[in-house]
């Protein structure tokens, strides 16, 4: 007992005698405990009380490698455990989540966050220099303590549930990683009929025929929630007021997350694997231009190569956008206002033609992080508020001039989102009333408008962005090879499709029926993975677009 306390003595003199490393170990841990402290008041109590506990664990860890003289190695594991840990800090202060493999899987699309780059940054330096200081050994009862700890923990989580957990977290990315592996594998190896996934046609459940053969112009912008054009402050003053003009789907939601999975979701009705999978069955683009239609997508990211190649895939005749540097966009993309003018004069020019039109454009100005580079809300301090105002401002400025043009005869106009407004501190503390949802499933926008139309309302109950496609069809009276998994907003709900009610970013489904967002039952997960596998197995495949265009020609 002697020589132990004698131990204890000596670690303790040598522990104040060391200031330079007793500053060390108080910044060290002192910074984490903040961040932590922080994180609770931000998400909740359970995140600090289990983060504490966590780090606690972390620091009895590491003092009993000191202790035993590991020196290099135990400084090396607790300089990689404290980062991770201040990392899933950060990431839940701005992103409301800690990491998720859909995180993950768009870190290549990191560039479009460079409105907040230099905070960001500056949040990575701050935990590479508190994570990295050196330490060493104090006396602390290491095993009795982290016993206690460990124990405190894995009871809060288990009664809890262990999504407040920074640790748990990584078990839950490895899971879904190593569950999309074996779905690759199972895909690899399914043997699905072809015609499981085809309709037929689209038919018909519109019964004007006003609008048959019409150009259609279809605005996709980024993150778009509908609870922003609905804000008392007057944030989007002409996409509220084109509302009201317009036919307009309401308690409608968005199927999938974020704008790779956005774009091609809806275009072809159906959800993706990865990011990037291309999608051979086939897209409005595509039964357009069987009927006749040119059509076109105006890209507005066209130095954003992977981009451009992603587009070149959804079925356009044409992918308009050239690569250049005078562009005046965030990340050097085509600027809100400027997109909206170049999509006006390709309109323009697309009207002398000898076919209807269809053309579609991605707004990029409303991106994650990003300022308006052109108008300001207010006194212009909020960068969350300027770029949707902004945004709305060059959307009133388009339909000006498209309401003086000979095209609003012909044209229909349709508004809508590549997906919602994804819920990170800046969306919190800017629109903290409607916050409380999940972070990247909401309702969004959507309406089509002519000029003279009669204004009119349908209320999609909780359907999502799977029926944009076949509505758009129905709505100009086209029909074609149907492989859409969505149904026409038209048609009543049908209970033996029960995808325009789920959404799904890859990580994690959620139902939306009846305008209430929830976590899919057990039975309901069965059923949507089983059938969404089978999906993902036939639109790999290059032959079933082809037998389809020519049945439906014939």
């Amino acid at each position: 007992m002697e020589n132990e306390e004698k131990k204890e003595n000596r670690l303790l003199a040598g522990f104040k005698a060391d200031k330079v490393h007793s500053i060390f170990f108080i910044l060290k841990y002192g910074f984490a405990i903040a961040l932590t402290i922080y994180t609770g008041v931000r998400r909740g109590p359970l995140f600090s009380v289990i983060g504490l506990l966590e780090l606690l664990c972390i620091f009895c860890i590491s003092n009993r490698l000191l202790r035993f003289r590991y020196t290099i190695f135990g400084n090396i594991l607790t300089d990689v455990l404290i980062a991770f840990y201040n990392t899933q800090m950060g990431v839940l202060i701005f992103g409301g989540t800690y990491l998720t493999l859909i995180m993950l899987t768009n870190i290549d699309s990191a560039e479009d966050l460079s409105g907040q780059a230099g905070m960001y940054l500056g949040a990575i330096a701050l935990v590479v220099i508190f994570s990295c200081l050196p330490l060493r050994a104090v006396p602390f009862p290491n095993a009795r303590i982290m016993s206690l700890a460990l124990i405190a923990e894995l009871g809060l989580t288990m009664v809890k549930g262990p999504e407040f957990s920074p640790f748990y977290d990584v078990y839950a990315i490895a899971k879904d990683y190593r569950a999309k592996e074996a779905q690759k594998a199972r895909l690899a190896a399914l043997n699905i009929d072809p015609g499981t996934f085809s309709k037929g046609t689209v038919g018909n459940f519109y019964e004007g025929t006003e609008n048959a053969g019409k150009n259609v112009v279809l605005i996709l912008t980024e993150g778009l929630s509908q609870d922003i054009v609905k804000d008392d402050r007057d944030i989007m003053p002409n996409v509220a007021k084109y509302e009201k003009k317009s036919l307009n789907f309401t308690n409608y939601y968005n199927h999938t997350f974020a704008t790779y999975r956005g774009i091609i979701g809806q275009l072809f009705s159906g959800y993706q694997l990865e990011n990037l999978d291309e999608n051979h069955l086939i897209s409005i683009a595509e039964l357009l231009r069987t009927n006749g239609y040119y059509t076109s997508f105006l890209n507005s990211e066209p130095n954003n190569t992977q981009f451009t190649t992603y587009l070149e895939g959804l079925g356009f005749d044409d992918v308009i956008g050239e690569p250049g540097n005078g562009y005046t966009g965030p990340t050097n993309s085509i600027s809100d206002k400027e997109i909206y003018e170049r999509l006006f004069d390709q309109m323009e020019e697309q009207g002398k033609g000898d076919k209807p039109f269809f053309t579609a454009v991605y707004t990029f100005g409303t991106h994650l992080s990003l300022d308006s580079v052109d108008e300001k809300f207010g006194d212009g301090t909020d960068p969350e508020l300027n770029k949707f105002y902004n945004v709305d401002c060059q959307f009133g400025k388009f339909m000006e001039k498209f309401e003086h043009s000979d095209l609003k005869d012909n044209t229909v106009i349709v508004f809508t989102a590549d997906h919602t407004t994804y819920v990170d501190n800046y969306y919190e503390a800017s629109f903290p009333d409607v916050s409380n949802r999940p972070t990247d499933c909401g309702r969004v926008p959507l309406f089509f408008y002519y000029p003279g139309m009669e204004p009119s309302e349908i209320d999609c109950e909780g359907r999502n962005s799977l029926d944009l496609a076949p509505t758009i069809c129905n709505y100009i009276q086209q029909d074609g090879p149907n492989f859409f998994l969505g149904t026409s907003l038209f048609s009543q709900a049908q209970n033996n499709n029960t995808y325009d009610r789920f959404f799904s970013d890859g990580s994690v489904e959620y139902c939306t029926a009846n305008g209430e967002v929830r976590l899919l039952t057990d039975s309901e997960q069965k059923i949507f993975d089983s059938s969404v596998e089978a999906y993902y197995a036939i639109k790999q495949s290059e032959d079933v677009k082809e037998q389809e265009l020519q049945k439906y020609q014939k």
